[in-house]
């Protein structure tokens, strides 16, 4: 016996040759045995088969796999062919038995690992020496990279793992595919009476194939048939219309295309195929526009598992939940402190958990929206949030629902596959209420998940790992797979000319699994889908989207009209895979069919012979980034076979056939799915950020929660302060509450965390000095005179120490009652999650210690009296400012023994003197004209009535810089700078004078008041117009398409 190789010139299955020898095979032993590239082509080569008389009966048409198999199954030794899915499943099990016995093994146990240990056992087993699970190295082939031909250590060691998966897959009594190749030759009886077998259509073959043909051809007749033919100085196809498409960049290229399907439709031409490597792509842009013309759109469009929604969806939440449970074993336990429970936070890397959120918006996970966005914003305004505590939450039909509550349950138990199969029956009972295509697709895609974590959790048990590793595993493993697996979608659109084309075009699809495997995908094939009824009538014009390797497939003369696409160096290009795998692949002798240019090239001119009509040929000129394109080799040869020198014409490059063209400036057209150009119709100006109209005026300004009817507008500070920065900012930020739900690690946590820290710091050393204990309910009024001097109140030389240890003390209790209770985004809590915050917050807490330093030398004659002053609200003082009430809190007021006090507002900012100074002061003191900020002033103004009652007089607004390098700033009389500063006259305290005296600094106050009063008044009238105060004013601002942003 031998193989006989036979080259011929057309692209048919059923080529003579192929008929010659399936007959004479049938004349001698009643059989024979034809293998083509896939099971599409067997069903069509097994319908054209019945028309050839004495071919009907004892000719075997097969795939290679398949018929390999079945040979298996009768002559085998018993053996199951390994499926792609427990392929993965066995390798990651070798790999992790391997590396824990070899400690010194250079092998990482990660994904790249997995997946290269995973083809070279699909291409290449046969190839690895071995006996009993271990390497025979003396045995490899002699590479020839190196005059010694060495393997590296991180080679050696992934063969050695190879060896261990061979003897693996033994003990579950399964065989790679390829060694049944290399195995069946010496297995099948030798004898006159077998059919011979014959090869047709295939473009390559991998070695596992060659030595399958090899073993084959010592018992039987072999014939391989292929099909070959060089470009020569004869046109391809001078026997058709020929026609050429240049879109200007990608955007115009499929309204070009469809352009051309139309005109080919209106010419009488029912049959077309669109060869494209885009074809998810061409399906989304294409379709729609061939729709509406009533053109019928077939496509097989494949998808891996892991760019579904659904797929992608069901991965997050058990990913996340994997996670969330290991870290629940080993989260740190409490422990009994000086402030009660002390709770340490484990690695938070995973929160916020935005992935469990993505899942549980999505269909799959049947919640109620709200509901989620809610829980969204209590998780994410929690720094403290455990992973028990959301485990808890997900377990929670009141939060989730009732599928993800079971699914989340069964996580916690290991049982994974029970989870994606609880979602599974929800789906398919939602379905059963309201039949859908879209939940169809989502119960076969589960279906498919959940098979494969079936197969996981059967071939990968548990063993000794803890849960959460085990977990963790699994959803790598299950990543993997469904990575390489396709969900393939045998779709079919079709809307009469009728239809209005401002509708969506009908779409009829149903997902099926890639192979029929027993209900499990399949992966790394593109597999074989149910074929999809067709609508309308056979005579309507139907367009298939094909691949370059579909295409190639095509019998000659079997179409009408071939429109090739992206010919392109850019798209079709030859990708040299030069990785660690291919040069392992390259030591071994192996090959595997690649994407190298004879196998483009030839893919090409298969297609060619398709078409009985015409033939086009189109590429984008330029690419995404607007950069010239260059045609593709197989381009360029064809149109050297015309005589041209390029696809473009000039006055030395005729160009023999049309060209037909398509801009990308009519964006309208070229993404409409009905090609419709822009149509100018009525237009009108966008009203300005903020413009609001009469009628919604009244709307704009709206009372606190629970108010009163006719209950007066009340106002913080900072409210104001915003408003005058930008009415805009004001409207979004504070009415509309456009602000983040995360809470944050910023100065604003800092700051909120350096005022209860420095008040209960500069208290206790108050009570402490009056002989009153530290801690207590009663107010300092009770058992002070403000103006009474008490040694020790304030900071000096002798009480420095002291404070700081005050402060250090309370800095770590008030972190420790954040970690207790510190549960919402009002709470502001600073709690450090990675190392760089923990950092940030020593260093915090060193600024604070300095602060006091810094104050000692400061405030000269003035003692603390007051903390965290309120008024407004329910427990404060009522006061109005400005014709509003007011609400707010002065964090503290010193006072001297004279009744002057000064209002003291913290600012965790470096170097504030320039930023809240009154003015530059270069220029002259205004009254009438506002400083940039003005919270303290505003403050100073609200406690002049209440101080006056106390018998004590407002002196200053000052504004204490708690972060080096420190400062002061503020408004203050001048005749108050030099004990303010500590320091003697200088030009620089000129910018924060208002006036000389109390009576000037009150007239300003009042000026200040009067102004703001004006801006209230715009408030209370719904003018929310933006208009920023400076380019700082925009910082912050959630309004990023105003015309009048300045940063």
């Amino acid at each position: 016996m031998a193989v006989t190789y036979i080259s011929i010139q057309t692209t048919a299955l059923l080529s003579q040759p192929v008929l010659d020898q399936l007959r004479a095979s049938l004349e001698r032993c009643g059989r024979a045995v034809l293998l083509v590239p896939s099971y599409e082509k067997v069903l069509e080569v097994q319908k054209a088969l019945a028309t050839h008389e004495g071919l009907t009966l004892g000719a075997t048409v097969s795939t290679p796999p398949i018929w390999v198999e079945e040979q298996w199954r009768l002559y085998g030794s018993g053996e199951r062919c390994i499926d792609p899915v427990s392929r993965v499943i066995l390798a990651r099990s070798a790999l992790d038995t391997y590396t824990n016995q070899h400690e010194e093994s250079c092998l990482h146990t990660g994904e790249g690992s997995l997946r290269m240990l995973a083809q070279l056992a699909q291409d290449g087993l046969f190839a690895v020496p071995n006996k009993d699970g271990q390497l025979l190295p003396e045995q490899l082939p002699v590479s020839a990279r190196s005059s010694q031909g060495s393997y590296s250590a991180g080679e050696l060691d992934m063969l050695g793992c190879l060896a261990l998966y061979k003897q693996v897959i033994a003990q579950h009594q399964f065989i790679e595919p390829c060694e049944v190749y290399v195995r069946l030759g010496q297995l099948l009886p030798a004898n006159q009476s077998m059919p011979s077998v014959v090869f047709a259509g295939f473009l390559s073959f991998s070695a596992a194939q060659e030595k399958l043909i090899e073993g084959l051809g010592n018992l039987h007749e072999v014939v391989v048939v292929s099909y070959e033919r060089q470009l020569d100085t004869q046109p391809a196809r001078s026997d058709i219309a020929v026609e050429l498409l240049h879109a200007a960049g990608p955007s115009a290229q499929w309204e070009l295309v469809a352009s051309q399907v139309t005109q080919l439709v209106s010419r009488g031409v029912r049959n077309i195929v669109v060869c494209t490597n885009k074809t998810n792509e061409a399906w989304n842009q294409l379709m729609p526009k061939l729709a509406q013309q009533g053109i019928q759109v077939q496509a097989a469009v494949a998808t891996p598992l892991f760019s579904t929604v659904t797929g992608v969806g069901f991965f997050n939440f058990v990913s996340c939940v994997a996670r969330l449970l290991e870290l629940e074993e080993t989260w740190p336990a409490p422990s009994e402190g000086p402030w009660g429970e002390e709770r340490t936070l484990g690695s938070m890397d995973w929160w916020p958990p935005a992935p469990l959120i993505d899942f549980l918006l999505s269909d799959s996970a049947g919640t109620d929206t709200k509901q989620i966005w809610q829980l969204d914003r209590r998780w994410r305004g929690n720094r403290i949030l455990t992973p028990t505590k959301v485990l808890a939450d997900l377990g929670k039909t009141s939060l989730t629902s009732a599928r993800v509550a079971q699914a989340t349950r069964d996580l916690q138990h290991g049982k994974i596959a029970a989870a994606a199969h609880k979602i599974c029956l929800a789906l398919e009972a939602q379905h059963k209420a309201a039949p859908s295509a879209q939940l169809q697709d989502q119960i076969a895609l589960m279906s498919n998940i959940a098979a494969i974590l079936r197969q996981i959790t059967a071939l990968y048990p548990q063993k000794t790992q803890s849960l959460g590793a085990y977990l963790q595993n699994v959803v790598a493993l299950l990543k993997v797979l469904m990575e390489r697996g396709n969900f393939v979608t045998k779709t079919m659109a079709f809307t009469s000319q009728e239809t209005d084309c401002d509708k969506e075009p009908a779409v009829e699809q149903g997902g099926v699994p890639a192979t029929e495997q027993s209900g499990v995908l399949a992966t790394d094939q593109s597999g074989a889908s149910a074929s999809s009824s067709h609508k309308g009538e056979s005579t309507a014009a139907c367009v298939r989207l094909m691949s370059s390797q579909e295409a190639a497939l095509l019998e000659p003369r079997s179409i009408e009209a071939l429109i090739y696409t992206g010919m392109t160096t850019a798209e079709m290009r030859i990708v040299v895979d030069d990785g660690a795998l291919m040069q392992l692949e390259d030591a071994l002798q192996l090959y595997r069919p690649t994407r190298d240019l004879a196998s483009v090239r030839m893919q090409f001119l298969r297609a060619l012979e398709a078409p009985t009509v015409a033939v086009l040929l189109e590429r984008s000129l330029t690419d995404e980034d607007a950069k010239p394109t260059f045609p593709a080799v197989m381009l360029s040869e064809f149109m050297q076979e015309y005589g041209c020198d390029s696809d473009k014409p000039s006055n030395k490059n005729i160009v023999p056939f049309p060209i037909y063209s398509a801009g990308e400036d009519n964006i309208t057209q070229n993404i409409s799915a009905a090609s419709k150009r822009d149509v100018k119709g009525q237009s009108c100006a966008p009203l300005p950020a903020g413009k609001v109209s009469a009628k919604l005026t009244p709307l704009v300004v709206a009372s606190r929660r629970g108010a009163l009817p006719g209950e007066e507008l009340v106002l913080s500070a900072s409210q104001i302060e915003s408003y005058l920065e930008c009415p805009y900012k004001w409207f979004s930020l504070r009415r509309l509450g456009l602000s983040s739900i995360d809470a944050g690690f910023s100065n604003l946590e800092k700051g909120s965390f350096a005022h209860r820290v420095l008040e209960v710091t500069h208290r206790a050393l108050l009570r402490e000095a009056a002989g009153v204990a530290p801690f207590g309910d009663m107010s300092e009024v009770a058992f002070t005179d403000p103006r009474e001097r008490i040694v020790g109140s304030r900071i000096t030389d002798q009480t420095i120490e002291h404070a700081r240890e005050l402060l250090s003390t309370e800095f770590d209790a008030h972190y420790v009652h954040q970690l207790q209770r510190a549960e919402k985004l009002s709470d502001q809590a600073l709690i450090p999650h990675v190392a760089s915050q923990k950092e940030e917050l020593r260093y915090f807490k060193e600024d604070l210690l300095e602060s006091l330093s810094f104050q000692k030398d400061k405030l000269l004659g003035f003692e603390p009296r007051y903390f965290e002053l309120r008024f407004g609200g329910k427990q404060g003082v009522p006061v109005t400012y400005a014709g509003v009430n007011f609400i707010g809190s002065i964090d503290r007021i010193d006072v001297d023994e004279a009744g002057h006090a000064l209002i003291i507002d913290y600012k965790y900012r470096s170097a504030i003197g320039g930023e809240y100074k009154l003015f530059n002061k270069d220029d002259e003191f205004d009254p009438t004209v506002l400083p940039r900020h003005v919270q303290s002033l505003i403050y100073a103004q609200v406690v002049r009535k209440y101080l006056a009652e106390q018998n004590l007089t407002s002196v200053g607004a000052v504004y204490l810089g708690i972060k080096r390098p420190y400062d002061l700033s503020g408004a203050m009389p001048a005749s108050f700078v030099e004990r303010i500063w500590g320091q003697q006259w200088s030009d620089r305290f000129k910018s924060v004078c208002a006036g000389q005296t109390i009576e000037d600094f009150y007239a300003y106050l009042d000026a200040c008041e009067q102004r703001i009063a004006e801006y209230i008044e715009l408030l209370k009238a719904g003018h929310i117009e933006a208009n920023p105060l400076d380019a700082h004013a925009c910082n912050y601002c959630p309004v990023t398409n105003c015309e009048k942003r300045r940063a």
